[in-house]
């Protein structure tokens, strides 16, 4: 019953993730700090960083500037990352032995950094994990293309329509046994430049 009942549970998050990937993204665009929000962020998932033995770092821009951003789709861009980012940790740094396998402690690093350049908020997220293969990166933004065992292939597809819904670009960057690093750009309204070069 338990075994039912685990994959009941899986199936129904498959449905609810491919609903999610096939609709369109409804974001409610407010202009948010988005350190602030990052911040929190951070702090919910440090535990589990650190349980992992995995470092995590995050440097601010320490601006004020906001962005046209959706809070609860951009949180969930960036739990994406994260949540892969420690899954290459974990793969690159788990070291076996005769007995069991353990997690080469403090060995991983995990960092998100922001700033603000020529009209727009950088963001930048990276790791020293086991990097990706140049297949893997061609194919990394395909529905259901996926190299985890239990992953449906929708994460980074979603993560990419959150992305282009926030009028942002995003690229990848990664070197198989080296790591990975994600660069998120996000166009800072005019408007909103305007007021804080005035105040």
């Amino acid at each position: 019953i338990d075994i039912v009942n685990e994959e009941i549970e899986h199936l129904n998050r498959l449905v609810m993730e491919f609903l999610t990937a096939v609709r369109p993204v409804k974001a409610n665009l407010e202009l948010k700090n988005p350190d602030k929000i990052l911040s929190d962020l951070v702090v919910f998932l440090k535990p589990e960083f650190t349980k992992a033995g995995v470092k995590i770092n995050f440097d601010p821009s320490g601006s004020s500037q906001r962005i046209m951003l959706d809070e609860k789709l951009f949180r969930e861009i960036f739990i994406n990352l994260s949540q892969n980012s420690l899954a290459a940790i974990k793969a690159k740094f788990f070291e076996e032995t005769e007995d069991h396998c353990k997690l080469i402690m403090n060995a991983g690093l995990f960092s998100i950094s922001t700033k603000v350049q020529d009209n727009k908020m950088i963001f930048t997220i990276s790791d020293n994990g086991c990097g990706m293969s140049s297949e893997t990166l061609s194919k990394i933004f395909e529905p259901y293309y996926t190299t985890k065992a239990n992953g449906t292939g929708l994460g980074m597809t979603m993560v990419y329509k959150i992305v282009k819904e926030f009028k942002g670009d995003i690229l990848v960057d990664s070197q198989e046994g080296q790591g990975t690093q994600f660069t998120l750009s996000f166009p800072i309204p005019q408007k909103d430049t305007k007021l804080l070069s005035n105040a």
